[in-house]
């Protein structure tokens, strides 16, 4: 990539995206023809498949350290001092490693440079010698002869330099680039100039500083922009719009006195603002007057009532676009005028015609007209305003977003506050509740499943459509989808080998993990009915991972609600709209209500309120994830919420001389963010082959069968003896056996399970409670719940296919 004459400055805006796409014809194109005589530029990382090792010092004994510690490399460059090795890329994170010189200053020692990152070419200028770096060969001859660095490169060299004598600074990883759409980049550009616009109305603002302002901070907005650029210039162009159809449209706003100050003749010219005459200016009450007694004595104006009328009309229309005329100045104008019209018009008249030209362009008579006023000027400022479970939702080019209508309140107030239906407090009330009345309507209109990408929007079947309104997306994620990446999270996939490597069902726990993900992305995770718990052993990694699904998300389409507010009054508000709830750190002791439980994880429709609002239900789709030490708790012993878990366990806790990188997860989020991403929705591939049935791994299904034991006795006691070979349970154990010997009376059940209890310092549920839990178990264990006829013809309750082995009799 080309970047400035004799300088490393790129070129290029957002160069970054090549880091992992090649560039197109088009841009190669632009840049032979107008960049020639540039310097060139690498970029590293996923398309280059290169990291750099940048040595940024010639004392021979750090580079005799450094020639140790690292591999060799076939390619070497030459700048001012030090070299560049180049590497094999492998999702190495951005590296800075300084140290401290004789004089007690920072100074840059090494740089591991990956993704985000370029180095400069031979035979490109150095900016400060002038000479051309070189290089022992060309880097294409050699670039598949590459070697891979080890993993912990950057803690190796950190150690050698440590025990030389160096001292170091400390870790400087590289940060995440967060990205707005194409569509909230345009609909920004329009609500910017609307607003700068009214800058200028008000006197605020020169024309020019305006222009100067806009662009600017366009420039700056453009910077984080994914997609194609605008020209800046648009900005100002979209501001001088929006001020010519102010002043000359039905508003008929006035322009302050001095708001072309500085703006030459061509530049006039150039914008457009011929459009403008000394008659769209705000006139001072001296002016006023002027123009007044100069046109009253034209011959028979005095004489002629229509033409009389006519002149105090343009008057007054210059009074009422000037907003800063003193009340004294303006009462002295209008008694001026009625007293020079002999009589024809009362001061009270002309007052009334002053009223009425002040109203602009609708009469305000009613809050409907105001609202429907307000609620325009509102769509042509921000974007389609709709009303949706108790808010104002604005869409702005990829998402719907929250209004505050405190400033929809304050816009009725500055720009309609004038009008007789909306002088007092509840007139402003009335009529905000009439632009929730009007634009009342469903934000989601296209029932479709999508993750809300900033390059577009992601459907089930993994194709990019543009942003809609109708989708209802109320978030979008800050950076673009790139299938292309899906491969090569590399970070990522090490970090989960080291903590299940060692497991057997190491692949089943990969493959949940990546389903779990794409459902929690795609907002489907009540369909799949499960809560996602990362369990096991403290500083085993859990946290880690968590942090990064929850880096996958903006701040708007997540959010924190453990499950003992789910029952709260307020506390389901929380939900709406929300793709992800990390509901934190289960409580060892704390019980979840089941029924509630049930009912949001599986995604039904449910009351919320927020505080000082009215009532609404809404079906919530969030996923919750928990990260824990510890199983739920619950008075449920049924399998009704024990099922509907999948726990992702942690067995391998790491010492802490090997937990080395600090925050680790800001690296690998910072370097594979969107390969992750891409990762994770690659499995919604495998989900549809499987019916969108989760794999679960071995270790989940056996956490919760421990956990159902350890909320349920009579189970517990089951398993129990039907692992230590003293209970037959089943059909099968009971196939040579006839109806005569195959069944348990509940009276022996009874006995041998409060036994059981009193060995395990447990309390027994009573006979009822067991009787009923027997009920539920029967499907899940094959056994039948029958009676039998006792003595003298009763009744008596037993449960077949359950029988004690021959040893526990003997035992008993």
């Amino acid at each position: 990539m080309p970047l400035q004459p004799k300088d490393k400055k790129p070129v290029v805006l957002q160069w970054q995206q090549l880091q992992s796409r090649m560039p197109n014809e088009a841009e190669r194109m632009s840049w032979r023809v107008f960049h020639r005589h540039g310097n060139i530029g690498l970029p590293l990382g996923p398309q280059s498949g290169l990291v750099a090792i940048d040595i940024d010092t010639d004392d021979p004994k750090i580079l005799g350290i450094l020639d140790r510690i690292l591999p060799p490399s076939p390619w070497k460059r030459i700048g001012q001092k030090g070299k560049v090795l180049v590497y094999r890329y492998d999702g190495q994170p951005i590296v800075r490693i300084k140290y401290r010189d004789g004089e007690g200053k920072m100074q840059s020692l090494v740089e591991m440079l990956g993704a985000g990152s370029q180095i400069v070419l031979p035979p490109s200028i150095h900016p400060k010698t002038g000479k051309p770096y070189y290089a022992n060969c060309e880097l294409l001859d050699v670039v598949d002869r590459v070697h891979p660095l080890p993993p912990n490169i950057d803690q190796m060299l950190r150690d050698a330099l440590t025990q030389a004598g160096y001292q170091l600074g400390s870790n400087n990883f590289g940060a995440v680039t967060d990205y707005v759409s194409t569509g909230n980049r345009d609909n920004t550009v329009v609500s910017m100039a609307g607003l700068f616009a009214r800058d200028v109305l008000r006197g605020e603002k020169t024309l020019l500083e305006a222009c100067q302002q806009i662009e600017v901070a366009i420039g700056q907005f453009m910077a984080k922009t994914y997609g194609d650029n605008i020209d800046p210039a648009k900005g100002p162009q979209k501001l001088i719009e929006f001020l010519i159809r102010d002043v000359t449209g039905p508003k008929a706003r006035a322009l302050p006195k001095g708001w072309d100050e500085g703006i030459s003749a061509e530049q006039r010219e150039a914008w457009g603002l011929e459009a403008f005459s000394s008659d769209n200016e705000t006139w001072d009450a001296k002016q006023i007057r002027e123009y007044f007694n100069a046109h009253i004595e034209k011959a028979g104006v005095k004489d002629s009532p229509d033409a009389f009328t006519g002149v105090v009309k343009q008057a007054l229309q210059k009074i009422a676009s000037n907003p800063n005329l003193e009340p004294i100045e303006e009462d002295q104008l209008l008694n001026y005028m009625a007293s020079v019209s002999g009589k024809k018009m009362t001061v009270a008249s002309v007052r009334r015609q002053l009223v009425q030209l002040r109203a602009g362009p609708i009469a305000g008579a009613n809050h409907a007209e105001i609202a429907e006023a307000a609620a325009r000027d509102l769509v042509e400022l921000g974007g389609e305003i709709r009303y949706h479970q108790e808010a104002l939702w604005q869409w702005r080019g990829s998402s719907w977003v929250r209004m505050d209508e405190g400033d929809v309140l304050k816009h009725i107030i500055e720009e309609y506050g004038a009008y007789k239906a909306a002088t007092r407090a509840s007139d402003h009330q009335g009529i905000l509740k009439t632009i929730r009345g009007l634009k009342k309507a469903p934000l989601q209109q296209r029932a479709q499943a999508g993750i809300n990408f900033v390059n577009g929007f992601l459907t089930e079947d993994l194709e990019l459509l543009d942003h809609h309104p109708d989708f209802g997306m109320t978030y979008t994620l800050p950076y673009p989808y790139k299938p292309e990446l899906a491969g090569k999270c590399v970070r990522w996939q090490r970090m989960l080998l080291d903590y299940w490597g060692d497991d057997p069902d190491y692949g089943e726990k990969v493959a949940a993990l990546g389903q779990v993900m794409a459902l929690t992305l795609f907002g489907k995770m009540t369909e799949a009915q499960t809560a996602v718990c990362l369990y096991g052993v403290g500083h085993s990694g859990k946290s880690r991972v968590m942090e990064i699904v929850q880096a996958l998300m903006p701040a708007e389409a997540s959010t924190s609600l453990p499950p003992t507010m789910w029952g709260d009054k307020f506390g389901p508000a929380q939900l709406v709209g929300k793709l992800l709830n990390f509901a934190g750190e289960l409580s060892e002791h704390q019980l979840i209500d089941s029924a509630k439980f049930k009912q949001i994880i599986a995604g039904e429709v449910i009351d919320a309120q927020e505080k000082n609002k009215p009532l609404f239900t809404f079906r919530p789709k969030a996923a919750h994830w928990f990260a824990s030490n510890h199983t739920p708790k619950t008075r449920d012993s049924s399998d009704g919420f024990t099922r509907r878990w999948l726990f992702l366990c942690f067995t391998k806790a790491f010492p802490k001389d090997e937990r080395r990188v600090h925050e680790y997860h800001k690296i690998v989020i910072s370097e594979e963010r969107e390969a992750i991403a891409a990762w994770a929705v690659h499995h919604m591939v495998q989900l549809r082959s499987q019916n969108f049935s989760i794999t679960e791994p071995v270790s989940s299904i056996e956490t919760k069968e421990m956990l159902e034991n350890e909320l349920n006795t009579v189970r517990d006691f089951l398993v129990a003896f039907r692992d230590r070979g003293w209970l037959n349970l089943g059909v099968e154990a009971h196939a040579n056996q006839s109806d005569q010997d195959n069944y348990t009376t509940f009276t022996i059940l009874w006995t041998e399970y409060k036994n059981f209890c009193l060995g395990q310092s447990a309390s027994p549920v009573g006979s009822k409670v067991l009787a009923k839990r027997m009920q539920h178990l029967q499907g899940q264990f094959g056994f039948k719940v029958d009676k039998i006829s006792g003595p003298a013809g009763h009744p008596i309750q037993v449960f077949r296919y359950i029988t004690l082995a021959a040893s526990r009799r003997a035992a008993a």
